[in-house]
């Protein structure tokens, strides 16, 4: 028998004996052990027996959590064995198990002796009977024959010897009768022993099959349980051998079974401790794992699953909130008739929200329908109103001044279109002539011209073609300043998302210069073969490079050194897939050909 001995500070100790029935701890009223824990929830801890007698520890996802005291200092659990002498920790509240005392009295009564008689069948060679003696043969007297009156003496003694020879040859036969009688009862004696002693083993061995089928069916009971079961039966059927070696084959297989629960249930317990820490779809993926690896086991499956649980509803949580700071934003772009970017928000919050509970999701579908069906009837209007005037200047004027709020779709695309075939109408005129052949009418000046949109358009490839002319010269970080800017001016459509794309693949290649720099702060520095001889890398930036040989150390822009030589400076020693493609995209900006062919081929290869 165990007990609890539950310490917190400023109360008085609490024992409680550990049963089959659940105890429960915890700061709320219905508890078995109520703790006034600050940092303890309602119903915190569960303790009780299974089936198999441990005493298992369960935490109910508490906020604070549950600690074990360890060697190697304290972990956080869900569920765990515990052993005498464990101790857990809840706050400052102290949970210790330990043995119950004994509660016998130095006076009592003598115990109660109970057992059961157990009868075996007798082995070895049992005694031989033994042989009767023959009953003493019976003398046959005769009356003496009267004296003839002058019979010879010599004849009564010759007939006294042949009766004295029939006597004897009559014990004789007696003799022999009892001699086989007794060798016919002993070979059926020992007949009867020998099939009797068949059938008590046959029966024997039947009864120790049995019983180890019913120790089979204990498995689920631990291999502590087992193993004291096929003592048990050792001791009570030391020759069945061939049963013993196949409970061994059973034990051992629970035991590296168990081993194998414990490691998972650990990884299961350091994964709960780290879930705040760590990236959700990591400890996702890492619970998906966890559950395939053990899928046959209900209390890990059901805590695995739990934790799941949990993840996606703060997921949803957090969702929602995302979403409401959407709505406003959109709300507020909706007002000043900016539908274009409140459309591409609700996309990019999409592409960047996936696997949104059922609220999530018909809340974003509703804010997506409202914003595409305002927006619809926006650009009804416009080509209404458009339809309606007829003067192309204010035509072109209303197109203008609609294009920003429906850029980036299908009707922006079309005012685009419009307005690069209405260019013409953008030129200064002069003013209004009264007639024909007189001067302009005085105080009129020239037409202002409407704005533009293919203007600013080139102005922005103006800018994206002077970043490519940078990056084109090595100057890498010049380069993705500027388009970095342009992305950021930039709202929505094809161009922010390929200029966007171009600063991942430069980010690629900027990450290739900070492993050569990571690579010449060590003490053994790189060593590359250029066209120029063997240098050893000494520094390493987005601007230069500096080398060293037996004349000296020299620094050498990337933009001055060829190209194949920065390739073989940028090529890490040992390449993953991710530096793989950043070789494979700067030898594609320098023109290697072969060289994008020998990066990239690997990734391929291997199913990337």
């Amino acid at each position: 028998m165990s007990e609890l001995v539950i310490t917190c500070p400023g109360q008085p100790e609490q024992v409680l004996t550990v049963t089959d029935k659940p105890l429960s701890i915890g700061r709320g009223e219905d508890c078995t052990a109520f703790i006034p824990e600050p940092k303890a929830s309602r119903k915190h801890l569960t303790i009780r027996r299974n089936r198999g007698g441990q005493v298992v520890a369960e935490d109910h996802d508490s906020s604070n959590g549950t600690w074990f005291a360890a060697k190697e200092g304290e972990q956080r659990f869900l569920r765990r064995l515990m052993e005498e002498g464990d101790e857990l920790r809840i706050g400052d509240t102290r949970i210790q198990l330990r043995a119950a005392a004994a509660a016998t009295s130095a006076g009592g009564a003598a115990p109660v002796v109970s057992g059961t008689l157990q009868l075996q069948p007798a082995t070895g060679d049992l005694p031989s009977a033994s042989e009767p003696e023959p009953d003493a043969a019976p003398v046959l007297e005769s009356a003496p024959a009267p004296r003839m009156p002058g019979a010879d003496d010599s004849r009564q003694g010759e007939a006294r010897q042949d009766e004295r020879q029939d006597q004897a040859a009559q014990r004789q036969a007696l003799m022999r009768g009892l001699l086989i009688c007794a060798a016919a009862i002993a070979v059926f004696a020992g007949v009867e022993l020998y099939l009797g002693k068949q059938a008590s083993q046959k029966t024997t061995h039947k009864e120790a099959h049995l019983e180890a089928l019913r120790i089979l069916e204990d498995v689920g009971k631990g291999s502590e349980h087992f193993e004291k079961r096929r003592d048990e039966f050792e001791a009570k059927h030391p020759m069945e051998l061939a049963t013993l070696s196949r409970l061994d084959s059973y034990l051992e297989r629970m035991r590296e079974r168990e081993a194998f629960v414990r490691e998972k249930r650990d990884a299961l317990n350091h994964l709960q401790g780290q879930l705040h820490l760590a990236e959700r779809s990591d400890v996702r993926m890492r619970l998906l794992q966890l559950m395939r690896e053990l899928p046959d086991e209900p209390d890990y499956a059901r805590d695995v699953t739990r934790m799941l649980r949990n993840l996606d509803r703060r997921k949803a949580e957090e969702d929602l909130d995302d979403l409401r700071a959407l709505e406003r934003t959109v709300q507020g772009l909706r007002g000043k008739k900016a539908y274009a970017q409140a459309a591409r928000l609700v996309r990019a919050f999409d592409e960047t929200h996936d696997s949104m509970g059922a609220e999530a999701t018909d809340r974003w579908k509703a804010l997506r329908d409202g914003v595409r069906s305002e927006m619809r009837a926006a650009a009804a209007d416009l080509w209404k109103t458009i339809a309606a005037e007829k003067d192309p200047v204010k035509q072109r004027n209303l197109l203008a001044g609609a294009w920003p709020a429906l850029a980036g779709t299908a009707d922006g695309d079309r005012i685009g279109e419009k307005l690069r075939s209405a260019a013409a109408l953008a030129a200064p005129r002069a003013g209004t002539p009264s007639r024909p052949g007189r001067p302009t009418q005085p105080g009129v000046g020239p037409t202002p011209a409407a704005p533009s949109v293919p203007s600013v358009m080139d102005k922005l490839l103006a800018r994206a073609k002077q970043a490519e002319e940078l990056l084109s010269k090595r100057d890498w970080a010049g380069g993705r300043g500027a388009l970095a800017k342009l992305a950021e001016e930039t709202e929505g459509g094809r161009l922010q998302l390929e200029w966007k794309q171009r600063l991942g693949e430069i980010d690629l290649v900027l990450g290739l210069v900070r492993t050569l720099a990571e690579a010449a702060d060590q003490e053994r520095k790189p060593r590359r073969k250029l066209s120029s001889g063997t240098w050893k890398v000494i520094d390493a930036n987005p601007g230069e490079v500096t080398l060293e040989s037996r004349k000296g150390s020299f620094v050498h822009k990337w933009s001055d050194m060829p190209e194949k030589d920065v390739l073989v400076l940028l090529t890490p020693a040992r390449i993953t897939n991710e530096q793989r493609h950043g070789v494979a995209i700067l030898a594609a900006n320098l023109g290697e050909r072969q060289a994008f062919v020998d990066a990239i081929l690997p990734v391929f290869e291997k199913g990337g």
